[in-house]
């Protein structure tokens, strides 16, 4: 059981004329995944090297209440669910005033050589799995 959290402040560029723009918030989930990688001891550079990729299948954001620029919150990531090949990182936006989106990204285990082809996920990913992530918030639809 893994997650990792990232402070953030929102800045101008991350906004729109009323509020974060919505493609903001897959910038700060890919962040966390790759900060979730790097606690699990597997950086995503080692994974590429090593001839494997996570590609994103389904990627989802449930915007909550609006962030404006200067807000300062934190994003919590973990693994939320694992199939065979594939598997789920959950992603938390909270600020002072608690919960203001989820997200959550299907990523799939993939060997890159001699061709891409999805191979059963290794125990690092799934001893990692973090039930019960969304207790509480409920996660994306």
């Amino acid at each position: 059981m893994t997650s990792v959290k990232r402070s953030h402040t929102v800045n101008m560029a991350d906004v729109d004329l009323i509020q974060v723009n919505f493609s903001r918030f897959f910038v700060w989930m890919d962040d966390g995944y790759g900060a979730l990688q790097r606690e699990l001891g597997h950086p995503l550079s080692q994974i590429i090297r090593n001839g494997f990729a996570t590609p994103v299948v389904d990627a989802r954001c449930e915007y909550r209440r609006p962030v404006g620029l200067d807000d300062e919150f934190e994003v919590t990531s973990a693994v939320v669910a694992a199939g065979r090949t594939s598997f789920s990182v959950g992603h938390l936006f909270e600020d002072s005033r608690g919960v203001f989106a989820v997200g959550r990204c299907v990523h799939v285990w993939v060997r890159t050589e001699p061709q891409q082809q999805s191979e059963a996920l290794p125990a690092w990913i799934t001893g990692g799995l973090e039930e019960g992530f969304f207790e509480g918030v409920g996660g994306p639809r």
